[in-house]
């Protein structure tokens, strides 16, 4: 969708910057740039946004587990020393 969009605004731009004489390499240029685009982007890992979000929504909720779960880990550990100490006397 974003490489249409920029492929588009760039043919609109063709056609004001090219003398008339060289309209006709419009089509030429646009598969060259359309070749070039999807080879420089296909190297690259992009997600769409909404699993960016899904994803940034799903690591918020493990940082919340994790955090609750650390503190249920410190209670136990607190209540195990006590039962400790009281069982040493």
């Amino acid at each position: 969708m974003m490489m249409e969009s920029v492929l588009s605004r760039f043919s609109e731009q063709l056609d004001f910057l090219l003398p008339p004489g060289m309209r006709n390499l419009r089509s030429d240029i646009e598969v060259l740039l359309k070749a070039t685009l999807q080879e420089a982007l296909g190297g690259l890992d992009m997600v769409t946004r909404d699993d960016f979000n899904a994803a940034s929504g799903l690591a918020e909720t493990l940082k919340r587990r994790v955090a609750e779960l650390e503190g249920r880990l410190k209670s136990a550990e607190a209540s195990l020393r006590q039962i400790e100490e009281r069982t040493a006397r």
